[in-house]
């Protein structure tokens, strides 16, 4: 049986997977760091766009997750950030709605081969036309947002 920890390490990594796997690649960003990223997040949310906040690792994310959430009940557009700590590097995911439906979702990870450095991150984006409310998802390291299908 897992425990707590490798639990979650386990679903970011399985979460982590299906983002690249349905995913349109690297989009030449490569070579990055956790300002990069944001960045990456704030060139494609709109300018209306609310901006739900960041969940640093081990930080309540409930009114993240509430503002993601009542926005996408709102159709309003909105982008927010979720960090979790990988076992030797930082990893990170964002939400960016759009106001015509499609929804970006982005994962960071600071160092995908391993060697402990902060300055070869990574950017994956995924792009969804059917997103929705996960009504079950877990709020220790799920997303409020799923797609059924990717483009």
């Amino acid at each position: 049986m897992l425990n707590q920890n490798s639990k979650y390490f386990f679903i970011i990594i399985l979460l982590g997977f299906t983002l690249i796997s349905c995913g349109d690649g690297l989009n030449d960003s490569t070579g990055l760091d956790s300002d990069d990223f944001d960045q990456k997040i704030h060139s494609l949310a709109s300018q209306d766009a609310i901006d739900c906040g960041r969940v640093a690792v081990g930080e309540d994310r409930e009114t993240v997750d509430n503002c993601v959430i009542d926005s996408f009940t709102e159709r309003q557009p909105f982008y927010a950030r979720y960090d979790f700590q990988g076992i030797d590097s930082q990893v990170a995911f964002a939400i960016i709605f759009h106001s015509d439906g499609h929804t970006d979702f982005l994962q960071f990870d600071s160092d995908p081969l391993g060697r402990g450095r902060s300055d070869s991150g990574i950017i994956y984006k995924s792009s969804c036309q059917t997103p929705e409310l996960d009504h079950f998802y877990d709020q220790t390291d799920g997303l409020p947002i799923m797609c059924q299908e990717t483009r």
